[in-house]
């Protein structure tokens, strides 16, 4: 190498070097090209900060919650689900006959049964102890509620710790359905220490909602009627007993007056027309709600009522729940009472002023209304045939009879009675006794089929025509019969009823 090219060589070096620690300073670009797999290095990039080890528990203890409440809430839609489960679930075919297990669910003395508004569900006013001599000598516990079409109990509703809860002095009486099947409405009046109770409202939810309690400073008289708004909570008395007509109507500010009055001078033998329901709430009802046919006896010389005279007539009662058409208002109860045409082909009594009960008596001795059609004609004529016994050697011939049971199907066809000698009251009990429902056309008064339950031995109750009611499901499709004395609530199907 010659001398001179010492200089240039090193000065090449040096240069190659600052050329080298640019290189290394300078950026490189974002986009790396794939490199040959390379042995494992050390991380050099900074620590990742530790969260402190009660947040982590802190996690722990949320997702617990959150699981628990999961479960709570399917646990709790579950216990709910039998009150809400016709509107979800596809319901079973209707039975040609179901006997809904009362004592098996140590459940006594039904008093009440109450269709729920899609015929799905019956609910029923029960005890859980002894039943009295009759129903208004029992004070009912809870209601059940039952699948109308399985049989299966869903759930019990007991309204009295509610009541208490919220401070009412009264205890809950009878029931009815909302429209939209959501709750039942409890008449929660205190009647407990006054003949004039203050009226009272339980709304109680069937879903997840709180019950809600209405109450009044009014005094009402025995037997009178309220109307409740359940916008305001405030009740309104109408009279003991509305003026007969043969319907009713609904003003949009609550008030219950006469649509279509009654005939003045009806024809002997004319009908006016069976009940037809077209809605759980209509803007106008019949006078023909479910109800009881009683005798109106006749007096005697002496001005003395016998049944050993013929009957002065028949009076027909009901006491129901009627709502106004936009659910914002409730007659509970709703007093209806009507004295009959004369029974057809027997003779009349005379009318004396202690014929009816002082409830009735109004209307007992009021204006005659006509029968809405053959099949009320033909029960009451069959009720009312006198009867024939013999005592000491004479025969004594009897014209009174014991109240009735009368419902009419929804589409008004058909009128489903027990007649006092089908009743099994006044036996003597010596053998199982034979209940008979008797259906009848109410175009022809035609009998078109009986239908019937035994009464066993073991629970015969003293006699009461009020221990046996009947009542139709809201499509006409059941006919249920609630039997007091022997503990037992019937549901019959569409193959069991005429067409």
């Amino acid at each position: 190498m010659e001398p001179h090219e010492q200089p240039k060589n090193d000065q090449q070096r040096r240069l190659d070097a600052l050329r080298a620690l640019a290189r290394q300073n300078t950026p490189v670009s974002t986009e790396v090209a794939p490199a040959a797999p390379t042995a494992p290095t050390l991380d050099l990039r900074p620590p990742t900060r530790k969260h402190p080890r009660w947040l982590a528990l802190t996690a722990v203890l949320l997702a617990i919650l959150v699981i628990a409440a999961g479960l709570f809430a399917y646990t709790r839609a579950g216990s709910h689900l039998s009150a809400t489960a016709s509107a979800t679930a596809t319901p079973a075919p209707i039975p040609s006959q179901l006997a809904l297990d009362l004592t098996g669910n140590r459940l006594y003395c039904p008093q009440q049964v109450a269709w729920s508004p899609d015929s799905l569900r019956v609910a029923i006013a029960l005890t859980r102890q002894g039943c009295g001599p009759n129903p208004g000598a029992s004070q009912s516990e809870m209601v059940a509620i039952f699948d109308a079409r399985t049989g299966a109990l869903l759930r019990t509703v007991d309204p009295q710790p509610t009541l208490s809860r919220l401070g009412a002095p009264g205890t809950a009486g009878d029931f009815v359905w909302s429209p939209d099947g959501k709750a039942l409405i409890f008449d929660a009046s205190n009647t407990a220490t006054t003949q004039q109770p203050s009226p009272a409202l339980l709304i109680y939810p069937l879903d997840s909602g709180k019950p809600h309690l209405f109450t009044s400073t009014l005094t009402t008289a025995f037997g009178q009627s309220v109307i409740w708004d359940l916008h305001t909570g405030v009740p309104t008395l109408l009279p003991a007993l509305l003026p007969p007509a043969l319907s009713y109507q609904w003003s949009a500010s609550g008030q219950i007056t006469v649509a279509q009055p009654a005939p003045t001078h009806p024809t002997s033998g004319s009908y006016t027309g069976s009940p037809i329901v077209t809605a759980p709430a209509a803007p106008t009802f019949p006078i023909w709600q479910p109800g009881t046919v009683m005798p109106i006896e006749a007096v005697d010389s002496t001005g003395t009522s016998t049944s050993l005279l013929p009957l002065a007539g028949a009076v027909f009662a009901s006491s129901g729940y009627i709502w106004s058409p936009d659910g914002r208002y409730l007659a509970m109860p709703l007093h209806l009472a009507a004295r009959l045409a004369p029974i057809p082909g027997l003779p009349v009594g005379n009318l004396g002023p202690h014929s009816c009960s002082s409830s009735l008596q109004p209307n007992c001795s009021g204006p005659i209304m006509p029968y809405p059609d053959a099949a009320l004609a033909t029960a009451i004529k069959a009720a009312a045939t006198p009867q024939v016994f013999s005592s000491n050697g004479q025969h004594i011939v009897q014209y009174a009879f014991q109240p009735f049971p009368v419902a009419w199907r929804p589409n008004g066809k058909i009128l489903a009675t027990i007649l006092p000698a089908d009743n099994g009251i006044g036996s003597d009990f010596s053998t199982p006794v034979t209940v008979r429902i008797s259906l009848f056309d109410t175009t022809t008064g035609h009998e078109l089929s009986t239908l019937s339950i035994q009464r066993p031995l073991s629970s015969q109750q003293p006699p009461s025509p009020d221990q046996i009611e009947l009542s139709w499901s809201p499509t006409g499709k059941q006919l249920a019969l609630f039997d007091y004395g022997s503990n037992q609530v019937v549901l019959w199907g569409a193959d069991q009823l005429p067409a």
